[in-house]
């Protein structure tokens, strides 16, 4: 399974300006990373809402198998079938992560995680306004990477969400790419200047190529192969 998501906007180091850790701006790490995390929400929901998998496969919580229906075998259990949000929102590994992130306004989704079997690679191209004869000056590269990587995957403390954060409207459940950065298979990232000027040197648009590919093949994952 392969797409692409886009993200247009601010992007800082990882590392914080000053001692307060906000950003120069004034923001803190976690505010701009959750906007980060918001407008790739926004495209996830589009991608859950049209991608045949992702809208249409439904798993057994009794056999894991895709059923279209309920189904009750002749004298046996009745066999529930899920849509993967629910699936993926009742699965141990993520009932445990909101457990321990300790906030209870928010419900993340991640495609990405250990409740499907899945790991991805991720391509990004990085189109940058900070280029002066073909130097970027912007912050250090491998910590604004780390901040988008950041933003593509669901908190794992409550600190990494804003304080006093809710859900907005359609924010519920929130979509996120990456349960964790540790099912990044491959991570390629390439630069290139930006031409289309918004007066920052930390503007960018990212683009990201994802590949999700299950890690073990079975009835859950098969059709992301």
């Amino acid at each position: 399974m392969k797409f692409r998501l886009v993200y247009e906007g601010l992007l800082r180091s990882s590392q914080p300006s000053n001692s307060s850790g906000a950003t120069s701006t004034g923001q803190s790490l976690a505010e701009h990373k959750h906007e980060i995390r918001k407008q790739i929400h926004s495209q996830l929901v589009n991608l859950w809402a049209n991608h045949p998998v992702l809208s249409g496969v439904k798993i057994c919580t009794n056999c894991g198998v895709n059923h279209a229906l309920n189904v009750i075998e002749d004298n046996g259990p009745l066999h529930v079938a899920l849509s993967l949000t629910d699936y993926i929102l009742r699965h141990p590994a993520t009932v445990e992560a909101k457990d321990r992130l300790g906030n209870a306004n928010y419900a993340f989704c991640p495609i990405v995680s250990s409740a499907l079997g899945l790991q991805c690679a991720v391509d990004i191209l990085l189109l940058r306004e900070d280029a002066v004869a073909g130097v970027y000056k912007s912050g250090d590269l491998d910590n604004r990477i780390k901040t988008l990587i950041d933003g593509l995957t669901m908190p794992r403390t409550s600190d990494q969400i804003p304080a006093n954060s809710i859900p907005g409207a359609g924010e519920t459940p929130f979509y996120t790419l990456l349960a964790d950065d540790n099912i990044i298979s491959s991570l390629k990232v390439e630069t290139d200047t930006r031409h289309k000027k918004e007066g920052d040197d930390s503007f960018v648009t990212a683009i990201i190529t994802v590949d999700v590919r299950p890690i073990n093949p079975n009835f859950v994952n098969l059709s992301f192969v």
